[in-house]
């Protein structure tokens, strides 16, 4: 009985094995975390640019702050990007992927 139900749902199960393996074999390899203050500058041409980066001064902090960017990298190149203004969601975001229980040993 088992064999005719796989037969059925051969390519659901397919699919599923597929799913199960991509979760198992996909692992964070980092995590990046930018916390972004102040405003946003904008160039029309490269050397602007360069000109602005080269003079700014990364020790000022007094600018208020924007917004959270996170860039999750897995082992298989694929890669999340997410961006929060709120701290309360950028922290859910984080949680979600904690593993939902925790093993004990």
């Amino acid at each position: 009985m088992s064999d005719t139900l796989v037969d059925v749902n051969a390519e659901s199960v397919a699919i599923f094995l597929a799913e199960l393996e991509r979760a198992l074999t996909r692992q964070i390899d980092t995590i990046s975390v930018l916390p972004l203050h102040g405003d946003p500058y904008s160039f029309p041409i490269i050397s602007e640019a360069l000109e602005f980066v080269g003079d700014y001064k990364e020790s000022d902090t007094s600018a208020s702050f924007v917004k959270y960017e996170f860039i999750i990298r897995y082992n298989n190149g694929d890669q999340v990007q997410a961006e929060f203004k709120d701290k309360s969601n950028a922290l859910e975001f984080l949680r979600s992927y904690l593993p939902p229980f925790e093993i004990v040993e």
